[in-house]
């Protein structure tokens, strides 16, 4: 009873052994590249927040180009019922989000401040000119 035992936590073993080496995980990109690059916890994090903050303004920017073109379809289709237009606008008022229009969002950006001690995350945002004339 006890060789069977054995035998099949063996043979359990050589499965599990098995299914590790086939299956097993390829690293990811990063992590590659960390193995063969190694950076500090700071650099790491303030990439993946320079990477976040671009991929924010990325889509504030297709935020911003969808509502110039429904703008200018509002303003040009006359196939558009003075409803949709009405309650369009309206809409905007409610989210804080949107009322900020007429910028373009840059290039992200994260880094540390060593004078205030801080970490800082961001992305340079643009006054649209022609938007805001003489500003």
């Amino acid at each position: 009873m006890a060789g069977v035992r054995r035998l099949s936590i063996f043979v359990l073993g050589l499965a599990t052994g098995a299914f590790l080496f086939i299956g097993g995980a390829n690293a990811a990109d990063s992590t590659d590249w960390l193995i063969e690059n190694p950076v500090s916890m700071m650099d790491w994090s303030s990439e993946k927040a320079k990477e976040t903050a671009q991929l924010s303004a990325d889509e504030l920017n297709k935020f911003m180009e969808q509502r110039a073109k429904q703008d200018s379809d509002f303003e040009y289709d006359k196939n558009i019922p003075a409803e949709v237009k009405t309650k369009t606008i309206e809409d905007r008022k409610l989210f804080a989000y949107q009322q900020q229009y007429g910028y373009h969002y840059g290039p992200g950006f994260a880094g540390y401040d060593r004078q205030r001690d801080r970490i800082l995350v961001g992305v340079f945002v643009v006054l649209d000119k022609s938007l805001h004339p003489g500003k």
